[in-house]
């Protein structure tokens, strides 16, 4: 979990390394990675309480070399672990500091990955653990319910805003539908961070209407109030590294799940009827970052949007973005059913003309159709 900042280069790296499986000589910082990736994944390797016995990090500009050995607490799947057994780890890993302080007598559950060409396993994520004694699973389904008992259970005893968010952020990408109810109090927090991340996270959880369409309000909230070149100032609540947050990247951090991939294509119909609204947000909201409402708003309802957001979508036809214009007009093709095919911008701007005209007289001939009323 991460802010992005004015340091742009460093966070494209980091963004970079939590996908790619680049080795640790390389230099590039994987970060803590999101449990439903990782316990998704076949690299899935080893789940284990460990207890701190050392660490450190040495940093270097573009590298983050993390030296930590720990101590077996108890093996909840995978193999080559047994209780009381020391393990060392030295990898570019970013331990998440602010959810297990990187400190001897810490205890963690920790889930590692071991790709194909590799000999050890790597640190993929570090979890947060209430017990000392975690139960052993055989499977990696099973793994999943142990993690949202442990998270859920140092979430209710805890009262740090900064953590609550973490916490919150790291547990709804695996909490099943029927506790999504349990975020609910976090609405009603101060912090607005908290709030948000309850909320972000009642909308992929719950799938209610209610909560897109307050997540819908708290994005234009926050694009009236924001704008891409006024910072928010770095403070302890965040991740406690140099430098100040870009809005826009912050706020999609939390909403993580609005772009055009949101979820496994099984899933596709029930959740995107609940992310409509916060597409729509988006686009008809952000004024100021193009790239931003392109990748967020058009984009995604270039693939999911309804006949309904023909308007919308015809209303940047002449946006100056041309890549706007080409989703934009796509959409409405795939509505519609034109038989205009976007492949890459320079091809666009070739037929451009004839796109425009197509477009153009099929939106006249709905112009008195109910449905775009």
């Amino acid at each position: 979990m991460y802010g992005t900042k004015r340091h742009t280069i460093f966070s494209v790296v980091l963004l970079l390394s939590a996908f790619l499986p680049t080795p640790s000589s390389a230099g590039i910082i994987r970060l803590n990675a999101d449990l439903d990736r990782v316990l998704n994944s076949p690299d899935l390797f080893q789940v284990f309480v460990a207890k701190i016995v050392s660490g450190k990090v040495r940093s270097d500009f573009m590298s983050q070399i993390l030296d930590v050995n720990v101590s077996v607490s108890s093996v909840v799947y995978g193999p080559g672990l047994t209780a009381g057994q020391e393990v060392a780890f030295r990898d570019a890993f970013a331990w998440p500091d602010n959810l297990v302080p990187l400190a001897a007598g810490q205890r963690c559950l920790i889930l590692t990955e071991k790709w194909q060409n590799e000999k050890e396993p790597r640190i993929a994520t570090v979890v947060p653990v209430c017990n000392e004694r975690v139960e052993a699973v055989k499977s990696p389904v099973n793994v999943r319910p142990l993690l949202v008992k442990e998270l859920l259970s140092g979430l209710k005893s805890e009262t740090s805003p900064v953590r609550q968010r973490l916490l919150i952020r790291q547990v709804t990408r695996i909490l099943p539908r029927e506790e999504a109810p349990l975020l609910l109090p976090y609405l009603e927090s101060k912090d607005e961070w908290v709030r948000r991340a309850a909320l972000a996270g009642l909308v992929i959880v719950g799938r209610e209407e209610k909560y897109s369409n307050l997540a819908a309000d708290d994005l234009r909230q926050f694009f009236k109030s924001h704008s891409k070149d006024t910072f928010i100032p770095a403070f302890s609540d965040f991740e406690k590294r140099g430098g100040d947050y870009a809005p826009y990247p912050l706020l999609f951090d939390y909403y993580y799940y609005l772009h055009s991939n949101p979820c496994p294509r099984s899933e596709e119909p029930e959740l995107v009827k609940f992310l409509l609204p916060l597409y729509r947000a988006v686009a008809e909201d952000l004024k100021d970052s193009p790239d931003d409402r392109l990748l967020h708003g058009w984009g995604p309802l270039h693939h999911f949007g309804t006949k309904e957001d023909i308007p919308s979508l015809y209303a940047v036809h002449d946006s100056r973005n041309v890549h706007e214009r080409a989703c934009c007009l796509a959409a409405i093709s795939r509505m519609l059913k034109l038989g205009l095919t976007y492949t890459n911008d320079e091809d666009f701007e070739k037929n451009e003309q004839k796109w425009q005209a197509t477009v153009k007289n099929a939106v006249e001939q709905l112009a008195d159709d109910k449905s775009l009323k």
